[in-house]
């Protein structure tokens, strides 16, 4: 029983790597500053549900944490919906129309306040 909870975790940290892999928003702007910026805020929303997936997973298994808040350097997703994201520029969400985005982005602050419990 021991050893399959082990073997569970070292895939999980797997899974996690090959997912942060993938995402890696700063070094996309290193190293191409002509980077498109709907991919950047692509790779930083897959950032954050994956630390927000984690952040749930180990509240839930009891399990210590796979990413920790002090070590992540990703900035937030901005508040705005994809529709106002363009590959030069990201455009200002309308006043008048809810942003989706924004309840995503106040959800990681959510999982942030977690992780701390």
């Amino acid at each position: 029983m021991g050893l399959h909870r082990r073997v569970d975790h070292d895939w999980d940290g797997f899974n996690l790597q090959v997912a942060l892999s993938a995402c890696q928003p700063r070094t996309a702007t290193h190293r191409c500053p002509s980077f498109p910026r709907i991919e950047i805020e692509v790779r930083k929303r897959l950032f954050w549900a994956i630390y927000c997936m984690s952040v749930k997973a180990c509240c839930t298994f009891g399990r210590p944490p796979m990413i920790r808040l002090i070590d992540v350097d990703v900035p937030e997703p901005v508040a705005v919906d994809d529709a106002y994201i363009t590959a030069e520029a990201i455009g200002i969400h309308p006043a008048d129309k809810p942003s989706i985005q924004a309840g995503f982005v106040g959800s990681i602050r959510l999982h942030m306040l977690l992780e701390r419990v």
